[in-house]
């Protein structure tokens, strides 16, 4: 039995954040324990609208009490660091990356498996025979005992561990001397995560989220460690462009590069030997969706046919991260 982690930081909102773990209660219930994590005002409306099969846990917004959840696996000051992140992020209202966050530090402790409430169950997955590949349940079976991610197609640069605010943007900062070399790595995505408890890579993800995090000065001073970074001519700090709501795209793509940069550096550090090639190993591939399992004929969806999982991109920022 595995776990099956959803998270969603903010209030109800319909069908987008409670029909996937629904979908997969009924599917997955028997044989794996789904959880599902909130913030603890809306503990009690998000019982109203899931599956009695789930488990809801919420979490107040000092964030404290996820300690009794995380089984010693962090020193208290990593601990302390992570919650004081998450802490800042939810006062910038980057709930996008609270939910990040929160996805390493739940699996780090937990293992198992995190969906994203935007994905869904394939149609052909539920009747089990998506072109021969396993379905849900078969395909947790058969994780093992190395971390996943989603692959996509192309590959960017990655300078492993560089944390300056244009390194996080970009893959690589030339402005400092003695600056890491970008490698190839392919593209991945973050909408469906594996790891058992405890993993080494999570570790290291959950640590450089943290890291990159306080340097970009989201810490208990609120005070940047990096040295301004060169964003067209602008000089600015990651929290600069965190704390600007106009100017939603770097801030968008700063959000969604926090988390896959870091995961970037879990992978290459302890799985690959910053071999960029080998990250494929560690992922699920992806497939376009056929026609047939689509909801509307325009839609722009990937398939991971050994979970039987759909993640439709919408026209959002998510789409335009990296």
């Amino acid at each position: 039995m595995a776990n099956i982690h959803f998270i969603w930081w903010g209030p109800v909102r319909g069908p987008e954040c409670y029909a996937t773990p629904n979908a997969i209660a009924r599917y997955s219930g028997l044989f794996h324990k789904l959880k599902f994590w909130c913030r603890a005002e809306d503990r009690q409306a998000f019982r109203q609208v899931l599956d009695t099969r789930i488990e809801i846990i919420g979490i107040n917004k000092s964030f404290l009490q996820l300690a009794q959840n995380q089984r010693g696996l962090l020193a208290q000051k990593d601990f302390q660091d992570a919650t004081w992140v998450l802490h800042e992020l939810n006062r910038h209202k980057a709930f996008s990356a609270v939910k990040d966050l929160l996805s390493l530090l739940v699996l780090y402790t937990q293992g198992g498996i995190y969906l994203d409430t935007t994905t869904r169950l394939s149609a052909m997955a539920e009747r089990m025979k998506y072109m021969g590949q396993q379905n849900l349940n078969k395909g947790i079976e058969q994780l093992g005992g190395e971390p996943r991610v989603v692959l996509l197609e192309d590959t960017i640069p990655h300078a492993p561990l560089l944390q300056t605010t244009q390194a996080i943007l970009f893959g690589e900062d030339d402005s400092g001397k003695g600056s890491p070399k970008p490698i190839d790595v392919p593209l991945i995505d973050v909408w469906a995560l594996y790891s058992p408890p405890g993993h080494a890579a999570f570790k290291t993800m959950l640590l450089s989220y943290v890291s990159r995090a306080n340097r970009m000065g989201l810490n208990q001073t609120r005070t940047p460690a990096n040295v301004f970074s060169k964003i067209g001519d602008e000089e600015v700090h990651g929290v600069d462009l965190l704390q600007d709501r106009e100017g939603r795209e770097l801030r968008n793509k700063l959000i969604g590069n926090l988390i896959i940069r870091s995961v970037y550096d879990g992978l290459l550090v302890n799985c690959s030997n910053l071999d960029g090639e080998q990250l494929a190993n560690y992922a699920w591939p992806t497939l376009p969706l056929a026609q047939s399992d689509k909801q509307n004929p325009d839609e722009h969806s990937l398939f991971v046919p050994s979970l039987g999982i759909v993640k439709t991109y919408r026209n959002t920022w998510r789409n335009q991260v990296l």
